[in-house]
């Protein structure tokens, strides 16, 4: 839709031009209307017309109505059908049809037989419709609002729902207390096809279906929808009024009226809202989508909200107003919250108004209740009245005094109040309301802690003793029964242990052992496993399951052997020898390293070899790498992976290469420089170089070309001297041939690019060539394409992304005006960028160009500080030869610029500075020669 734009119409005016534009567009979507309602009335109509040649009896095929039926019931209405004629048949066709649908109602009563009638009004959109509502069908139904037509919604419904999909906040977190249940499915919300049970205060109006069920003697499954006149008509029945009904009271009104025509008995007869009818509603305010919904009257004023995305972090949730023709109702969310069915009250009409204003008191509730946060007050609410609306309090909630944090005369102030003598006190808005919690401990109890199967906190009843808390704390077989000990904490918080005889205490209950504890005592039952010095050892390194830290009872004998073999022997690559470091009982300080003989300890179990563990021993067996240093060779150069390998004595010349992934193309296989370390007579290592050559197809599995790696080596392919790929450069303008060119021989030049592209053309300006290169971000190179020639310095060596413009010739010539009286000329021709275009014309120099179009040289022009810029961009200035100056040649597409003489007063500013610092000097040293002089005749007094 195109933006109104009025900022330039008069302010008389801006009403009806905003007006008209409203019109036009609600002209433009009533065409559209138009046409498919017309559409529609044409299909039904031409569906209406009946073929000539059909009589009334061909109504009959099909049903269980014989013709003498019919004519019967017509004649009760008043029509004769064998006088009926062909023409007459349209006027009396809906007669027609009600008489045969009346019999068989009839017969379904008198029979049983089943009976299904649909006296609906299909209100949704043909295919036809949406054909000509939408370009692409196709489209539509794999878009998003197909799908929601598929899944049980109305076309309007989907729309409305699609739109709001997009507008919807996200994530958002609820502002007060009640906000919630606009997002978190608290509330349901309907479409109008949905299955459902409206509650019997539903108001039944225009639209919606119903559904009747009827089963026993009489059998029927009818739909009918509520017409425009509020009436329903049943087939062979008076019709009924249900508008305005409450869905109650027409449930019993149809029973009643239905039982005159059908035979039923009770819990035969059922009733269904079939699809409720959409309302238009309007929600203003504090919600975040606000404007007008088509939605299912099912749903009640706070369902409508969510369609219009919830209530805005500023909205409130105690006084929304809920306007239906002209009268106000006032919902309140608390409410609802403590009784869901008060929504109810709250049924939508049609163009019925829902408005959310902003919040004006909130205030925040902190301590132990069944709700916290910031809840929404109404004026004249106390503090009573927020802890009813925040669920009550918890147990552990002291309600002597509380404190209120409330903002007075722009300063925030604590106060505390008593609650009964304040719990009437209206809450101001920003009050933080803030209830202590009790945390007083319980002082009725007894711990146990130690060697029992239940340690903890136990009841204390007054006189209970040891051992009758030890029958429910159970103790342990390894608990000491001979002695425990009492915990009791003294009044000045410091403990006192009673030493208890525990065995005693068990064996005689009640007795002088058997202490009578106070309440807050505690019992330490003691552990015979923590009076037992433990065996300990370690095993480590090449075995197979270290251990470390192995308990064993002190009396058992471990020697080295048997550790060796709790440890699931050595490995493969351990050593024949370990080493044992003992650490000293009376001082760990202390240790002691003892070499072991491993293999001899294993081989003969009790030998000298196969010492005694003692507590406290670390065994340490070493593996073979651990006495070698790791020793490597290094490849780099032309292969495909350089790197370092570790070294074998297996290893030889070939398997490197192969590691390395080959030799790349570039390899030179004739020298391969392999850096060796050699010892000299002394026993100093120096480096050697052996160059080798190899195959360049060797076979990784042949036997030849073996040879010999040394520790250490380095080993360097070398890359075959000027190797390289293609080097591309590029030639684009007005040459013969433009495109890519490849650098074949050494020190290709410009020139042989361009005579490569088969030369300039015609319009090609060689002057004006420019040359730019990639590499290493150069860019631009300014060099006289005028003047290429062999091996002249402006022939610029060629390199690989190099690429060549040739322009065309223009044949004009640029002039700066500055400097000039171009202006007082041409004034009003003047380019917006100061420059003026002229022809151009060979040989000539800028001078004389400024002379023929511009004028000539202004008075304040500097003229020995004229240059031309060629299209290379390339700068040429003037030549000054004392009282000669010779300007630059211009060329083809170039431009002449000239500079401004330095004004008086810059000038002479920088005198006056010169003259200053003379002066300066000048005071200086006449200051300078005074202090000489004094001294002078200082020293001759």
């Amino acid at each position: 839709m195109s933006k109104i734009n009025i900022s330039s119409t008069p302010s008389i005016n801006k009403t009806n031009y905003v007006w008209n534009y409203f019109v036009d567009l609600l002209q433009a979507k009533m065409k559209k209307i138009a046409i498919v309602f017309l559409m529609f009335f044409v299909i039904q109509n031409v569906s209406a017309q009946i073929p000539s040649g059909v009589s009334p009896s061909d109504f009959l095929k099909g049903t269980n109505v014989t013709q003498e039926e019919l004519k019967g019931k017509l004649k009760e209405k008043g029509l004769d059908i064998e006088n009926i004629s062909p023409q007459d048949l349209p006027q009396v066709q809906g007669t027609i049809e009600d008489a045969i649908k009346e019999i068989q109602s009839q017969k379904g009563q008198n029979t049983g037989s089943g009976m299904t009638e649909d006296l609906t009004v299909n209100n949704e959109l043909s295919k036809e419709d949406l054909e000509d509502k939408f370009e692409d069908l196709d489209e539509l139904k794999s878009s998003q609002i197909g799908k929601r037509v598929e899944d049980g919604a109305s076309l309007e419904e989907a729309i409305s729902e699609e739109e709001l999909s997009k507008r919807t906040v996200k994530g958002r977190a609820a502002s007060i207390y009640g906000h919630s249940i606009f997002f978190d499915q608290t509330l349901d919300f309907y479409r109008t096809t949905q299955t459902s049970t409206p509650p019997d205060n539903y108001i039944l109006g225009v639209g919606d279906k119903i559904t009747i069920n009827i089963f026993g003697r009489s059998q029927a499954d009818l739909i009918y929808q509520i017409e425009n006149d509020g009436f329903i008509r049943p087939s062979g029945m008076y019709k009924i009024y249900l508008k305005g009904l409450p869905y109650g009271k027409a449930k019993f009104l149809l029973r009643s009226r239905f039982k005159q025509a059908y035979a039923f008995d009770k819990g035969q007869f059922n009733i269904d809202l079939n699809t409720a009818r959409t309302v238009r509603v309007n929600i203003y305010g504090e919600v975040y989508n606000p404007g007008s919904y088509t939605i299912s009257a099912l749903n009640s004023a706070l369902s409508a909200v969510i369609a219009a995305g919830g209530p805005t972090e500023n909205g409130s949730v105690r006084n929304i107003t809920y306007i239906v023709n002209g009268k106000e109702k006032h919902i309140d969310v608390y409410d609802f919250l403590t009784n869901p069915n008060a929504v109810m009250e709250f049924g939508l009409v049609n163009n019925a108004t829902i408005f959310i204003p902003p919040l004006s008191k909130v205030v925040n509730l902190g301590g132990q209740f069944v709700k916290t946060g910031r809840f929404e007050l109404k004026d004249g609410e106390t503090i009573e009245d927020l802890i009813r609306i925040a669920g009550g309090t918890r147990k552990n909630v002291s309600l002597a005094n509380f404190n209120i944090d409330r903002i007075v005369n722009s300063e925030r102030r604590l106060s505390t109040y008593n609650f009964e003598s304040a719990k009437n006190m209206e809450l101001e808005d920003l009050d933080v309301i803030t209830f202590r919690n009790n945390k007083m401990a319980y002082e009725n109890y007894i711990f146990i802690n130690g060697a029992v199967r239940f340690p903890g906190d136990y009841e204390w009843q007054n006189k209970m003793t040891v051992s009758q808390v030890l029958k429910d704390a159970i103790l342990e077989k390894y608990s000491r029964l001979d002695i425990a000990y009492v915990v009791r904490r003294n009044d000045d918080n410091t403990f006192r242990f009673i030493s208890v005889a525990l065995q005693k205490a068990l064996d005689n209950p009640n007795s002088i052992d058997d202490i009578v504890l106070q309440s807050g005592d505690g019992i330490k039952i003691l552990d015979i496993r923590d009076f037992t010095d433990l065996f300990l050892f370690s095993i480590t390194g090449a075995v197979r399951q270290p251990l470390v830290l192995q308990e064993w009872d002190q009396e058992s004998q471990m020697r080295l052997s048997d550790a060796i073999n709790f440890a699931n022997g050595v490995k493969v690559n351990a050593t024949k020898f370990g080493y044992i470091i003992r650490t000293s009982i009376e001082n760990p300080e202390i240790k002691e390293y003892k070499l072991v003989n491993i293999e001899e300890a294993l081989k003969s179990k009790g030998s000298s070899s196969d010492i005694v563990i003692e507590v406290g021993d670390s065994i340490v067996i070493p593996s073979n790498e651990r006495f070698s240093d790791e020793l490597f060779v290094r490849i780099g150069g032309a292969v495909r992976s350089s790197g370092q390998f570790v070294y074998s004595n297996t290893l030889t010349l070939k398997e490197v290469i192969v590691m390395a992934g080959g030799v790349s193309d570039e390899a030179e296989t004739k020298k391969i420089d392999i850096y060796r370390l050699k010892d000299n007579d002394q026993g100093h290592p120096y480096t050697t170089m052996i160059t080798v050559e190899i195959d360049k197809n060797m076979d990784p599995l042949s036997a030849n070309d073996r040879i010999e790696i040394r520790p250490n080596d380095v080993i360097e392919v070398r890359k075959i001297p000027n190797y390289g790929a293609i080097e591309i450069v590029e030639i684009a303008g007005e040459v013969m041939y433009p495109g890519n060119y490849a650098l074949t021989i050494d020190n290709e030049r410009i020139s042989d690019i361009i005579e490569k592209a088969g030369g300039i053309t015609s319009e090609g300006n060689l002057k004006g060539g420019r040359l730019t290169r990639i590499e290493d971000n150069v860019g631009v190179i300014i060099t006289n394409f005028g003047s290429l020639n062999g091996r002249d310095k402006s022939n610029v060596i060629m390199k690989h992304g190099d690429k060549i413009i040739i322009p065309a010739k223009h044949d004009i010539v640029q002039i700066s005006v500055v400097g000039t009286n171009a202006s007082e000329t041409y004034d009003s021709l003047l380019a917006s960028n100061g420059v003026i275009t002229v022809p151009f014309g060979r040989s000539n120099r800028a001078g004389k160009y400024i002379k023929a179009y511009a004028g000539g040289f202004a008075k304040n022009a500097k003229k020995g500080r004229t240059f031309v810029q060629h299209k290379s961009g390339r700068m040429v200035k003037t030549k000054n030869l004392g009282l000669f100056r010779i300007y630059p040649v211009v060329s083809s597409n170039s431009q002449i610029i000239t500079t401004l003489k330095v004004k008086k007063s810059e000038r002479r500013g920088s005198e006056t500075k010169q003259r200053d610092f003379y002066g300066d000097f000048k005071d200086l040293l006449a200051l300078v020669t005074s202090a000489l002089t004094v001294v002078v005749l200082a020293k001759n007094i």
